[in-house]
C-alpha cells in the first residue's frame, strides 16, 4: 500500500509559521509606522511648497502683493470729514455695507464659500458674523479662490489632521453630536471657552479652516506708530484683539495687501507653518522648542528647522521684550504636553516677529536635513 504525502502544515508547523509572522509584524510595525508617518509628512511639505507657489502666482499677477483678503472696508468721505461705508455685492443678489476692514474680511469670505460651493451654503453663513477674523484661520480661502480651486480643498491640510479632513468632508456636520469644536458644549478644564466658539457661525465655518497657518505680519502692516493692529491675547494664542497706538486719524486697515519687495529676508522669514507638528509624539503645539513644524519661507523653500532655534516673538503693545504665553487647547486640539491645565510659558516665536516683514525668524542658515 503506498501512501500520498499531503501538502500543507501540521498544527505544530502552522503556529511556528504564525509565531514567525508575529515576530516580523512586530518587528516591522514600528518601521512601517515611520514610513507611514514619513510620507504624510512629505505630502504635508508639498503642500505648503504648493501653497508658496501659488502665492508668487498672485503676487506676479497683483503687483507683487501677498494674498490676504482684499475687500475694502471703509472709505474717506470726499468733503473730508469722516469715512463712508462701502457696499459688496453677494452671489445671492444682495447687497450688504461694510465700514471696516474687519467686516469686510468676513464678507469677502463669505461671497468665496457662496459663489464657489452654490446656494446650499447661504443659509448656513452670514456675511456680517461676528465675532472672527478669517485671517486667522481661513486666509488660504483666497489663494484656493484665485487657483480655481475650492473652499475645503486638501491643499490647506496636513494629510495627519484627521479632525480637519473630517470637517472638510462634512460641512454641514457642524451641530451636536459632531466633531467639530464646542458643538458639544463646554468641553471641560484646560481648554479654551470663550463663549464665541460655540456659535453656529463659527462652528459652521469650520470645516474651510486649514491646517497652516500665515505669521500675523504676512496680512498686517508693520508699522506700529499711529494706528490701530491687531495684538496677541494673553488668556489664549487663538485669539486676537485689536489696539490703538498713538493717534491713528483712520480705521484698521488690512486689505492694502503687503508685498514681497517688503520682505527683508526673504529665506529667514517664515510664511505660513503647521500649527501642530504631527510627525512627533504628542503633536506638540508649534512653539515647543522641540517642535519642528513644516515651514514655508519667504523665498518659497520648506524646512521643518526646530521652532528652538527661532527668534522670540514679542506683543507689539509691550514693546520690545519677549512675548511668551500658555498654550491652552481649543477642543478637541492636541492638549498640551504637561497634560490640560498646563502653564508652561512658550514663545510664539515667528507668529509675532518683532520688525514684522523687516524682521527675521531664523537668525543664521541652518544646514543639514530639514527632519530629525
Amino acid at each position: 500500500m503506498t501512501f500520498r504525502r499531503r501538502e500543507g502544515f501540521t498544527l505544530i508547523e502552522t503556529a511556528f509559521v504564525a509565531a514567525v509572522v508575529g515576530i516580523i509584524a512586530a518587528a516591522m510595525g514600528p518601521a512601517l509606522h515611520k514610513a507611514r508617518l514619513n510620507a504624510r509628512g512629505a505630502v504635508s511639505a508639498s503642500n505648503l511648497m504648493q501653497i508658496g507657489q501659488g502665492a508668487g502666482m498672485y503676487a506676479q499677477d497683483n503687483g507683487g502683493k501677498i494674498f490676504s483678503y482684499s475687500w475694502p472696508g471703509w472709505q474717506r468721505n470726499p468733503n473730508g470729514k469722516g469715512f463712508l461705508k462701502v457696499y459688496h455685492k453677494l452671489p445671492d443678489g444682495s447687497t450688504i455695507s461694510t465700514i471696516s476692514d474687519l467686516e469686510a474680511a468676513r464678507a469677502q469670505e463669505t461671497e468665496i464659500i457662496w459663489r464657489r460651493l452654490g446656494p446650499d451654503f447661504w443659509d448656513h453663513l452670514d456675511p456680517l458674523y461676528f465675532p472672527g477674523n478669517p485671517a486667522r484661520r481661513r486666509i488660504g480661502l483666497v489663494l484656493l479662490d484665485y487657483l480655481d480651486r475650492d473652499p475645503g480643498d486638501e491643499l490647506l491640510i496636513d494629510p495627519m489632521d484627521s479632525n480637519q479632513l473630517t470637517w472638510a468632508a462634512n460641512p454641514f456636520d457642524y451641530g451636536p453630536g459632531s466633531s467639530v469644536p464646542y458643538a458639544n458644549g463646554d468641553p471641560g478644564f484646560g481648554y479654551d471657552y470663550d463663549p464665541s466658539w460655540a456659535g453656529p457661525q463659527l462652528r459652521a465655518r469650520w470645516t474651510f479652516s486649514s491646517s497652516y497657518l500665515a505669521t500675523v505680519s504676512a496680512w498686517q502692516p508693520d508699522g506700529l506708530s499711529d494706528g490701530i493692529f491687531w495684538v496677541p491675547v494673553a488668556s489664549t494664542p487663538h485669539m486676537m484683539t485689536s489696539f490703538m497706538f498713538g493717534n491713528p486719524t483712520d480705521p484698521m486697515r488690512t486689505s492694502e495687501l503687503r508685498r514681497f519687495s517688503e520682505v527683508r529676508f526673504p529665506s529667514a522669514k517664515v510664511h505660513f507653518f503647521e500649527e501642530f507638528d504631527r510627525e512627533q509624539a504628542g503633536s506638540p503645539y508649534f512653539s515647543y522648542d522641540h517642535a519642528r513644524p513644516d515651514k514655508l519661507m519667504f523665498d518659497g523653500s520648506v524646512n521643518a528647522w526646530a521652532s528652538g532655534d527661532a527668534m522670540p516673538s514679542w506683543n507689539p503693545r509691550n514693546g520690545k521684550q519677549e512675548w511668551r504665553q500658555t498654550y491652552v487647547p481649543l477642543d478637541t486640539f492636541p492638549v498640551p504636553l504637561g497634560g490640560l491645565g498646563d502653564d508652561t510659558l512658550l514663545s510664539q516665536r515667528y507668529r509675532w516677529t518683532l520688525g514684522g516683514l523687516q524682521g527675521i525668524d531664523y537668525p543664521r542658515p541652518l544646514m543639514g536635513s530639514n527632519r530629525p
